[in-house]
């Protein structure tokens, strides 16, 4: 994971992370996000969503087996700032599959560190700054789909 990439992930949680302890409010500019995401016609597991706006605090989700997301704002409330967003990608999984990903502070336990895997996304979906991938949040309930394709 490249630098960047690395800062902008730690920082979404660290966010979500400090709202733990003080937010308790819902901020009325968001709207509930979730979808699938396919690469090549096949359901991606672990693969982290981020929506990153042109202003405000960027929401992210993991897919689950199926494929599907549901997108995060802050500890206790789901979603994404209402407009436009660019969306990248990742899917560098921890080589065992054993990864537990999760917004929410749990308690870290020392874990053998392991093999970083490259991206296996091409950059057009996977890097923050040449993503081509685009989403627009309206309020209320949005589904947004991603067929991905490394072909």
């Amino acid at each position: 994971m490249d630098l960047s990439r690395r800062f902008f992930v730690f920082a979404t949680l660290a966010t979500g992370l400090l709202c733990l302890s003080g937010c308790t409010g819902r901020d009325s500019n968001v709207g509930y996000v979730t979808g699938t995401l396919t690469v090549d016609g096949d359901a991606i597991a672990d693969a982290l969503v981020i929506f990153s706006p042109t202003t405000g605090r960027a929401s992210a989700g993991y897919t689950n087996e199926d494929g599907v997301y549901v997108l995060k704002y802050v500890a206790r409330q789901k979603g994404a700032r209402i407009g436009k967003h660019k969306v990248y990608v990742t899917i560098e999984n921890a080589p065992d599959g054993e990864g537990e990903y999760s917004l929410e502070r749990k308690p870290r336990k020392k874990k053998k560190k392991k093999k970083r895997l490259k991206e296996k996304l091409p950059k057009k979906y996977s890097d923050p700054k040449e993503t081509e991938l685009t989403a627009t949040v309206t309020s209320g309930s949005n589904t947004i789909d991603f067929d991905l394709s490394t072909k």
